[in-house]
């Protein structure tokens, strides 16, 4: 909480903010720049990992300022699970990617459940030339993506006509909910 983490060069893929299995934590108040232009690694703002049969729930991730810069990939939140990763609320965070491709914020369900989160209030942009996206809901067959809630997101995608603002790939998603005043900035 409350902590100004800054790099110039990154020589290896950084996770500034690393999380694993957690429950009931908080990550607040901080400011991440990170500039991973060195060579072409990948940097993470934030990273969730949730190994199998493990759960990551009542974790709030809010106000924290993310700035990005790679030569790779960069993702402001990133979350991956093999596990169940449920009921956590990010909250009023700022993510400013640029990079050759990112997300803001990026859900991996690669086996159990992502379900019940709270995405609210997030402002992200985006400039990356590849394909990006604002928000990502990554999931394989066989996991359960439902009853997660987007509500008064301002998402700014440029750099790549066909990046999405919220993108779900992959197949098994049940119903996620877009509640209105989500914008959507230039596309």
């Amino acid at each position: 909480q409350n902590n100004t983490l800054v790099s110039n060069f990154s020589e290896d893929h950084t996770k500034v903010i690393y999380l694993k299995n957690s429950r009931d934590s908080s990550v607040y108040g901080n400011y991440i720049e990170w500039n991973a232009t060195g060579i072409g690694k990948n940097a993470y703002g934030v990273y969730f990992e949730v190994t199998g049969g493990s759960t990551s729930t009542n974790n709030n991730i809010y106000n924290n300022i993310i700035y990005l810069n790679s030569l790779a990939s960069a993702y402001g939140v990133y979350i991956s699970s093999l596990g169940y990763t449920n009921e956590n609320v990010f909250d009023n965070n700022s993510i400013d990617i640029i990079s050759t491709s990112g997300n803001g914020l990026y859900f991996l369900n690669l086996v159990s459940t992502i379900d019940s989160n709270e995405i609210k209030n997030n402002n992200i942009s985006l400039n990356c030339p590849s394909l990006s996206d604002g928000i990502g809901l990554g999931h394989a067959g066989g996991s359960s993506m439902n009853n997660n809630v987007f509500l008064n997101n301002n998402l700014s995608i440029l750099g790549n006509p066909s990046s999405k603002t919220i993108n779900e790939i992959g197949s098994g998603s049940g119903v996620n909910y877009l509640i209105y005043n989500n914008s959507f900035g230039e596309i």
